[in-house]
């Protein structure tokens, strides 16, 4: 039986390991302490790069979502200029005016064309119409000129108030002849 010893626990479990083993132990908890130890000095900049690519992403979903936005306006106002802008000239004008007020049951007395203006690209087209109706019908056709596709705008109206009601109306509308920009 071997006396008493003062040493630790560990110290005396050491001493039983045999000196091979006792060297292939610390070389190997060396080891592990320097991996451990450059996980930590490698995981640091690493998180970072990280980090930062994430914030990379997540700029980059929000320039996805922006550009998507963009592109969804650019449609919508090439529509709503298709909407806008009245297609032709003053002879088709004139028969869009006159087809609308036919429907309406106004008669027309007088359809007389006005000088386009051209404004940069776009050319105002007018016609000045002189009608009879009954005063109900003269606002249902007003009310569709409002609401015409492509835009039509009632710059003047002159009613005169008599039986049938008379009435002298200037329509325009906004064209973009082709070839200008």
């Amino acid at each position: 039986m071997r006396p008493p010893s003062n040493k630790s626990p560990i110290a005396a479990w050491i001493e039983a390991v045999p000196a091979a083993q006792r060297l292939w132990l610390i070389r190997t908890l060396l080891l592990l302490i320097a991996l451990l130890i450059g996980g930590v000095g490698i995981q640091a900049p690493w998180s970072e790069k990280q980090r930062l690519l994430q914030q990379v992403h997540r700029e980059e979903l929000e320039r996805t979502g922006t550009l998507s936005a963009i592109n969804s306006q650019e449609k919508d106002l090439k529509r709503w200029t298709q909407a806008l802008l009245f297609q032709g000239e003053t002879a088709a004008l004139t028969d869009e005016v006159t087809r609308l007020a036919g429907e309406n049951r106004l008669r027309i007395e007088l359809v007389l064309p006005q000088p386009q203006v051209s404004l940069g690209p776009y050319t105002r087209i007018q016609v000045r119409v002189a009608v009879t109706s009954t005063f109900p019908d003269l606002l249902s056709f007003i009310q569709r000129l409002e609401r015409h596709q492509p835009l039509l705008h009632l710059d003047q109206l002159e009613i005169e108030r008599s039986d049938p009601t008379k009435a002298t109306l200037l329509i325009s509308a906004f064209s973009k002849p082709a070839g200008k920009s």
